[in-house]
């Protein structure tokens, strides 16, 4: 306990890279008993410890890199591209509410804008995404009783075409 209270402390994190809490190794005396030290000096059992963990670490990093990219050029293609389809079709399920300056996300119909490249899915998503946060940067900031400078010249234009004036 006391040595798993120590890594807590170190980070388990760190662990995995190879520093280790000192207490591992009475954890070792521990379990293994004293005949275990004649067998082994306890800088051995530390390094063969670290070198185990970053050879376990390494091995979980390359699975993990394999799963989601691939182990070739052609899966990792495969698996970005099917990631960016799968964002598109989420974005025109939920389209985001966007400023009128900025059109539509479903202005472009879906199965034509799946036929772009990868890139330029990427690129459009990106887009979108910063027009949802200038949109929603215009919204807070905006003033609920003042109008813009085109709302307020659009309604000075209709009162005169509707006002009519004695001659």
């Amino acid at each position: 306990m006391k040595a798993i209270r120590h890594q807590n402390l170190v980070g388990w994190d760190n662990f995995l890279r190879g520093y280790t809490s000192i207490y591992w190794r009475e954890c070792q005396f521990l379990f293994y008993g004293s005949s275990s030290h004649r067998r082994l000096s306890s800088e051995t059992w530390d390094t063969n410890l670290i070198k185990a963990i970053v050879t376990l670490y390494t091995s979980l990093w390359k699975d993990r890199n394999r799963v989601l990219h691939g182990s070739t050029h052609k899966e990792a293609s495969d698996l970005l591209r099917s990631r960016v389809l799968n964002q598109v079709r989420q974005l025109y399920k939920h389209p985001p509410q966007l400023a009128g300056r900025y059109s539509t996300v479903r202005s472009v119909p879906l199965e034509d804008r799946l036929k772009h490249s990868t890139t330029l899915l990427q690129r459009w998503l990106k887009r979108v995404h910063h027009q949802v946060y200038v949109s929603k940067f215009l919204k807070d900031n905006s003033s609920p009783c003042q109008p813009t400078i085109k709302q307020a010249f659009t309604r000075v234009l209709r009162l005169a075409l509707t006002s009519k004036y004695p001659p």
